[in-house]
């Protein structure tokens, strides 16, 4: 996977793995669930040297969460437990949040995209 060069392009990436591993663990196909966190975990770790520099630490924490969630999801998606992916993919998506807001940006709830504001 190609990292994008600018913030938006590393969210607009992120928001497309994310939409993909969504639909992964809602059509129970969680096989597919370590590659594409994995992904996301890449793309945020890449967000790292971007951040602003009164940022730098909270995003440093937020890249950590993210790779400890990235290997949760792993685990419970190699095992099979749907209902436990269901709820590592749910304390991702929050990190994500976090992550998204020390760039200034959120997620629009109603489209379930990433927008900057």
């Amino acid at each position: 996977m190609k990292i994008p060069e600018t913030v938006d392009g590393i969210f607009a990436a992120i928001h497309e793995h994310y939409e993909t591993l969504e639909a992964a663990v809602e059509g129970k196909k969680l096989s597919d669930v370590h590659k594409l966190a994995f992904a996301i975990r890449d793309l945020a770790n890449a967000l790292v040297p971007k951040a602003p520099p009164d940022k730098k630490k909270q995003v440093e924490g937020a890249a950590k969460n993210i790779a400890k969630l990235a290997d949760d999801l792993d685990a419970s998606g190699d095992a099979g437990d749907q209902a436990k992916t269901e709820a590592n993919l749910k304390k991702f998506d929050g990190v994500l949040k976090v992550l998204m807001a020390h760039f200034g940006m959120k997620m629009d709830e109603k489209e379930g995209g990433h927008h900057a504001h």
